[in-house]
C-alpha cells in the first residue's frame, strides 16, 4: 500500500511538472509518463497486459489489465478503451496503438495513477476531436491550400510507410496547441517503440533517414519529445555496436 501511495505522489508531481494543459486549464499526465513512474517504483513486480476485444473496419476495443505477477489470476487494475477508425488524425493510421495507450491509461487510473483526472491524454484528445467534428458538420470551413499538415506527418509514423507525402510539416516555433501536442505525443510513442525494435545498425540508419523530416519538425515543435527520441536512438545504436 505504501508503494502505491509513493507512485501516486510521483504521478501527481509529474502532473504539475510535465502535465499537458488542456482547454479550461486542467492538466493531464501522459500515459507514457505514468507507465514510466509505474515501472520506476514497481519494477517487474507488476505487469500490464492488453487484449484486443474488437478489431474490425469500423472500430477497435482493447482491454488493459494490471497484474501482481505473483498472482496472475486476479487483476488489480483494469481499463477499456474504444477508438473509431478514421475518426481523428492518428486513428487513420494507428487506431490500435492509440486505443491500447488509452486502455493502459485507464487501467493505471483505476489504481489511482491518473495524475489529476481519471482519463488518458488520448481520451481527452478523442473527446475534443468529437466536439470539433460536430462543429465542423454544422458549418464546414472553406478549403484552404496550405503546406502539408500534421496529418501528413502522422502518416509517416503509421503502418503504411510507402505512401509518404512529398510535403514537409515544419512549424516555425515551439507548439503550444494542446491538441497538436497530444498528436505529437502519439508520434513520439510510435517512434520510441520503433527504435526499440530496430535489429541492426543499418536498419537504424535507414529508419533515421526515412524519418529525418519529421524529426526535424519535432525538434522545433516539441523539443522535449525530440530529446527523448534522440537519447533512445543513441542508446540503441550503442547497444547494437557492443
Amino acid at each position: 500500500m505504501s508503494e502505491l501511495k509513493d507512485v501516486m505522489a510521483a504521478v501527481n508531481d509529474l502532473n504539475q511538472s510535465h502535465g499537458v494543459t488542456q482547454k479550461g486549464g486542467k492538466k493531464y499526465t501522459e500515459v507514457a509518463k505514468r507507465v514510466e513512474a509505474f515501472r520506476t517504483h514497481f519494477g517487474l513486480k507488476y505487469g500490464i497486459t492488453t487484449n484486443i476485444i474488437v478489431d474490425n473496419e469500423k472500430r477497435v476495443v482493447i482491454k488493459a489489465q494490471v497484474y501482481d505477477l505473483s498472482n496472475k489470476e486476479i487483476a488489480v487494475g483494469e481499463g477499456y478503451a474504444e477508438e473509431i477508425r478514421g475518426s481523428s488524425l492518428v486513428n487513420k493510421t494507428s487506431a490500435i496503438e492509440n486505443c491500447e495507450t488509452s486502455a493502459i491509461g485507464r487501467a493505471l487510473a483505476s489504481l489511482g495513477l491518473h495524475g489529476g483526472q481519471y482519463a488518458s491524454v488520448n481520451e481527452i484528445d478523442k473527446a475534443q476531436n468529437n466536439e470539433k467534428n460536430i462543429d465542423e458538420n454544422k458549418e464546414k470551413p472553406k478549403a484552404e491550400t496550405k503546406k502539408p499538415t500534421l496529418d501528413e506527418t502522422i502518416k509517416q509514423t503509421g503502418q503504411d510507410r510507402s505512401d509518404i507525402a512529398d510535403g514537409k510539416y515544419s512549424p516555425g516555433e515551439e507548439e503550444t496547441d494542446p491538441d497538436k501536442i497530444a498528436e505529437w505525443e502519439k508520434i513520439h510513442q510510435n517512434y520510441m517503440k520503433n527504435i526499440s525494435q530496430l535489429p541492426s545498425q543499418s536498419t537504424c540508419a535507414f529508419w533515421f533517414n526515412k524519418q529525418r523530416d519529421v524529426l526535424k519538425s519535432m525538434k522545433t515543435a516539441v523539443p522535449r519529445m525530440y530529446g527523448e527520441i534522440e537519447e533512445h536512438y543513441t542508446k540503441k545504436l550503442q547497444s547494437l555496436k557492443t
